[in-house]
């Protein structure tokens, strides 16, 4: 699993970037650019995936080649919940993104592309036909957590319009729920950069707040006075 050096990165774009940095605060639905002192800044950085963090003490949480498993931390045998084998994890936070008072484990996950089944009944294929690669693999994010008794699939998006990395979650706005930062790419093309965005949770789907155009490959999160805004170069 990636683990993006945020503070680094964000102190070498600093001192070595030719390009000014930006920063952007979460305003109603817009990202607003803000102009700060680089010194009244500090890095949030990337928090470590903890089994701690969204299930029972007594689990842990393994990653090896694109797939998780939840295990009973002493005998690594006890098998609580797996990815299954047909998905490829490429990222992984732990977040209360669906704000349930609960930490869950949020996904980027490709699988095999499928319509909804209303769609199947549509000659154009359904509005959700092409949302896919070349392979037929498409990009969803998926939410696992503890329900009390287990662990299981909490919410999982169809297919996306888009496919979304470098996924981080804040508090942007100040109203103590977090927020979904993602850059979102296309299909098909192996240049990792895109347009940033910033989603949060409707009660049953993720929105769109806002979206800067571009070919961002990297950003950071960082905190001024109290407010928490992204940076970007």
């Amino acid at each position: 699993m990636k683990l993006r050096l945020i503070l680094i990165s964000f102190i070498v774009m600093i001192t070595l970037s030719p390009k000014p940095l930006w920063l952007w605060s979460l305003s109603e639905e817009s990202l607003i650019p803000e102009s700060i002192p680089y010194s009244n800044l500090q890095t949030i950085d990337v928090s470590p995936l903890s089994s701690f963090d969204f299930g029972s003490e007594a689990d842990c949480l393994e990653y090896y080649r694109y797939a998780i498993k939840i295990v009973d931390c002493m005998t690594k045998k006890l098998i609580s919940w797996q990815t299954p084998a047909t998905w490829k994890v490429t990222e992984a936070i732990s977040a209360d993104l669906n704000r349930d008072g609960k930490n869950e484990l949020v996904m980027v996950v490709w699988r095999a592309h499928k319509v909804w089944p209303i769609d199947t009944f549509q000659p154009s294929g359904g509005r959700i036909a092409d949302f896919h690669d070349n392979h037929g693999l498409s990009c969803h994010l998926i939410l696992v957590g503890w329900d009390g008794s287990k662990y299981r699939e909490l919410w999982a998006g169809s297919s996306l319009a888009a496919p979304v990395f470098n996924i981080r979650a804040e508090d942007l706005d100040g109203d103590s729920n977090q927020e979904l930062i993602a850059i979102e790419g296309q299909y098909d093309i192996e240049q990792k950069t895109g347009d940033l965005t910033v989603w949060d949770w409707s009660g049953f789907v993720f929105r769109l707040r806002d979206r800067l155009q571009g070919d961002f490959s990297e950003f950071g999160i960082v905190s001024a006075d109290q407010n928490v805004m992204i940076v970007t170069d």
